[in-house]
């Protein structure tokens, strides 16, 4: 049986599903994570995957400078 949902939750307005898959080569190693997200965005792929891109340049940009600061 199907649910729906809550027109009233949070998650009633997504409008899509993504994934990212990310391939890390390290020392010889290859790891593979995939990630899935919901989105308030309407079949753009393209937004979708600059949003991501964005979303993770400043997560990596805020660690890099807690990782210099706290050494």
């Amino acid at each position: 049986m199907a649910k729906t949902l809550n027109p009233d939750s949070v998650w009633s307005n997504f409008n899509s599903v993504g994934m990212v898959e990310s391939v890390c080569l390290l020392d010889g190693k290859t790891t593979v994570e995939t990630r899935y997200f919901i989105s308030s965005l309407k079949d753009n792929a393209e937004q979708f995957g600059n949003s991501i891109r964005s979303h993770w340049g400043v997560e990596n940009s805020l660690h890099w400078v807690l990782d210099v600061a706290l050494r």
